[in-house]
């Protein structure tokens, strides 16, 4: 449809806090298709690190991150959170 306009192009690393190889590929997988889409498209933001795949060596040359969990203390990081939420149990069930 000519009404619909590209802006982006993400991926998730769903496995990047896992140690086995799979984000390593689909990180180059993403790469791959970011050379090809940015032949017929210009000015295209591109996204692709969550949390787990920030600390996964060298910084993205992606426009954008997606910092989740990191920012609320969780994962290996030194990072200071920016929140902390606490509240009362108000029932239990068993």
């Amino acid at each position: 449809s000519s009404d619909l306009k590209l802006t982006g192009m993400f991926t998730h690393f769903a496995s990047a806090d896992e140690m086995d190889g799979s984000f390593f590929v689909q990180k180059e997988n993403f790469q791959k298709a970011k050379k090809i889409v940015k032949k017929y498209f210009s000015n295209l933001l591109f996204h692709s690190h969550n949390s787990a795949a920030l600390f996964r060596g060298k910084i993205p040359e992606d426009e954008y991150c997606r910092v989740g969990l990191v920012q609320f203390g969780y994962g290996d990081s030194n990072l200071k959170r920016v929140l902390s939420l606490y509240a009362h149990r108000l029932s239990q069930r068993i």
